[in-house]
């Protein structure tokens, strides 16, 4: 599905990351809890098997995920995150901040994957998925819920597979020009 997408991507990976140095083993080896089906954390999370199954059970373990140190071990320290307002993080600094914020800002966090497709490569993986997330606002007690779409585009690292780059974003109703919050998307219009 991503073959395409692979040879292109590994080029600008090899010029950005390869020629500079920072594709170097190593990191943190802090455990990661998650839904249980794993608590190797990232460390030696692709030491042995398939790439694409060991990157699901990492989406999963982040879906399941309740605070930024859950999140942060399976992030390269040079990660880039494009998310919603106000948009770019680069680096792992700032990647934590942000996320301590996110995951402080709220309570009863559930995030559930509706629909996800992964490949990899060996070097190379994406994950693209739309998840529908709820939670509690921490500070008023407003309910919250909303679907969104999430690629994460991994590359592995000696036995670890590590997010460099995530792009997180909302539908939008072109006729309004509104993000679509709560509408469910087809398999088609997703891609699937």
């Amino acid at each position: 599905m991503f073959q395409t997408l692979l040879n292109p991507v590994r080029q600008i990976f090899a010029l950005s990351f390869g020629l500079i140095g920072v594709l170097a083993a190593g990191g943190s080896s802090a455990a990661a809890a998650g839904d249980g089906a794993a608590g190797d954390g990232a460390a030696g999370n692709g030491a042995a098997g398939d790439g694409k199954a060991q990157i699901l059970r990492i989406e999963k373990i982040l879906a399941a995920a309740q605070n930024a140190a859950q999140v942060t071990p399976y992030l390269d320290p040079h990660f880039v995150w494009d998310d919603v307002v106000p948009g770019e993080w680069q680096g792992l600094p700032a990647a934590k901040a942000h996320l301590a914020a996110e995951y402080g800002a709220v309570k009863d966090l559930h995030t559930r994957i509706v629909k996800i497709a992964v490949d990899a490569d060996g070097e190379l993986g994406f994950a693209y998925s739309i998840q529908r997330i709820s939670w509690t606002a921490a500070a008023t007690g407003q309910n919250v819920e909303f679907i969104t779409r999430q690629t994460d585009c991994y590359h592995r690292v000696g036995a670890r597979w590590l997010i460099v780059y995530q792009h997180v974003s909302f539908p939008v109703d072109l006729a309004s020009g509104k993000a679509v919050l709560n509408e469910s998307l087809s398999p088609q219009s997703a891609g699937f």
